[in-house]
């Protein structure tokens, strides 16, 4: 097993990237009936550190015909999201109609957060940070894994 414990050096650079700048606006998904499930794992998604920050620098690359990459409509997703010229609510409708098409989850009727990340986040899993196989857990710390 290996364990990691962070040096004030990675606590500080960590609390830097982390912190929402004052001029961040709060911003929501609009519930497009029914579609709170979905909503709540998109909130969690968007907020994750490691998913933000990958998006944001325009790190992933598609060849698939528009509208049929779930990584291509989360990567506008948080575009729209973390825009920050406006307080409106994000309306995640490109997300859902694709989360349907490609999973067993039916158009219209009662789901749960549990059924969506199962059917519909393997892409994210993929999204990793690449850590040298020669590292030794004294050389990984925040900074490290973040600039590789």
């Amino acid at each position: 097993m290996v364990s990691w414990n962070p040096t004030d050096a990675d606590i500080k650079a960590w609390d830097m990237m982390t912190r929402v700048g004052h001029h961040a606006q709060l911003r929501g998904l609009l519930n497009m009936g029914s579609t709170c499930y979905m909503n709540s794992v998109l909130q969690a998604l968007v907020h994750t550190p490691v998913l933000r920050d990958y998006f944001l620098s325009d790190q992933h690359c598609c060849q698939r015909p528009p509208g049929t990459c779930l990584m291509c409509t989360m990567h506008q997703l948080m575009q729209d999201f973390h825009r920050g010229d406006s307080a409106d609510p994000v309306a995640p409708s490109d997300v859902l109609h694709i989360v349907w098409e490609q999973s067993q989850m039916s158009m219209g009727g009662q789901q749960d957060a549990h059924e969506l990340v199962s059917s519909s986040t393997q892409p994210f899993l993929d999204v990793s940070l690449i850590v040298p196989a020669t590292s030794t857990p004294d050389q990984i710390g925040i900074k490290t894994c973040l600039e590789m």
